[in-house]
C-alpha cells in the first residue's frame, strides 16, 4: 500500500513539472518581455575573448512577435523567421532574407551565424543577451521601443 501511495504521489509531481505547451515551459509564468521591442545588436564578446561590434546598431535589430514569429534588419537586407521559448531557452530559425550585397565591411553573415547558433537568453539591467551554443559568445542587445 505504501509504494502504491508513492507511486501515486511521483506520478503527480512528474505531471505538475511537465509542458503545459506554453512557450514558456510554464502556463503559470509569464511571457518575458521580448515583443514589442526593437533590439538593437550592440556586440558579441566570443568565447575566445574577441569581441566583435557593429558601427550601427540599428542595422542589425531583431523584433519578436508575440505570434512565434521574429522580423530581423541584417545590415542592407531584411529577413524573418520563427523563434521558440521553452524553459530559458530559445532558439532562432531565421527562414527567409532578401539577397542584397552589403558594403565589404558588412558584419551580415557574423550576425546570421550567430543567431543560428543561440541556445539561451537572458535579461540584465534591460538588455537582452543571448548566448550562443557550446559557449562561443554572448550577443547583447540594446532595447528601442515600439509601442
Amino acid at each position: 500500500m505504501k509504494a502504491l501511495f508513492l507511486l501515486i504521489l511521483l506520478l503527480s509531481l512528474l505531471g505538475a513539472c511537465g509542458d503545459g505547451g506554453g512557450g514558456t515551459g510554464n502556463d503559470s509564468e509569464p511571457a518575458p518581455p521580448l515583443t514589442g521591442i526593437e533590439w538593437r545588436w550592440q556586440q558579441t564578446l566570443s568565447g575566445d575573448g574577441s569581441t566583435l561590434v557593429p558601427a550601427d546598431p540599428a542595422s542589425y535589430t531583431l523584433t519578436f512577435r508575440d505570434d512565434g514569429k521574429i522580423a530581423a534588419r541584417v545590415d542592407c537586407n531584411q529577413a524573418g523567421g520563427t523563434y521558440t521559448l521553452k524553459n530559458g531557452q530559445l532558439k532562432i530559425d531565421i527562414t527567409h532574407s532578401t539577397q542584397a550585397m552589403c558594403p565589404p565591411d558588412s558584419l551580415d553573415r557574423d550576425f546570421l551565424r550567430q543567431l543560428d547558433a543561440v541556445a539561451i537568453y537572458f535579461l540584465r539591467n534591460g538588455n537582452l543577451y543571448l548566448d550562443m551554443k557550446m559557449d562561443s559568445g554572448t550577443m547583447k542587445f540594446s532595447p528601442e521601443q515600439l509601442f
